[in-house]
């Protein structure tokens, strides 16, 4: 699974992006392109993996995003029903209200 998070495409912050990819075995955290990686507590990902496709179906995508305007991305692979793939943008300045299911999903990670 991974989350991106996408700051509005302008050139001074193109480089901001930041990453939270999460498996079994590994959490790995990318800002500006410097990676952290940790190993992923058994018993929190069980737990993580038990509530998500629950929790997943709280998390709608957008129709029609805004273009350049940043936002939060999150994909879901090797989950089999529960793989997905979800966008959502910042349109008038304000964020989806999906984008913050997505960083509690991910919270504490």
């Amino acid at each position: 699974m991974e989350v991106s998070w996408v700051p509005p495409s302008t050139p001074d912050r193109y480089q901001d992006t930041r990453s939270l990819r999460l498996s079994q075995d590994e959490v790995v955290e990318e800002v500006k392109g410097d990676e952290t990686t940790r190993p992923m507590d058994a018993d929190q990902w069980e737990e993580f993996v038990a509530e998500l496709p629950a929790r997943l179906d709280e998390i709608e995508g957008q129709d029609s995003p805004c273009v350049g305007a940043g936002g939060t991305n999150l994909t879901v692979t090797g989950a089999g029903s529960a793989d997905r793939e979800i966008v959502t943008t910042v349109c008038g300045g304000e964020p989806h209200p999906s984008a913050a299911k997505i960083d509690s999903l991910v919270e504490g990670f």
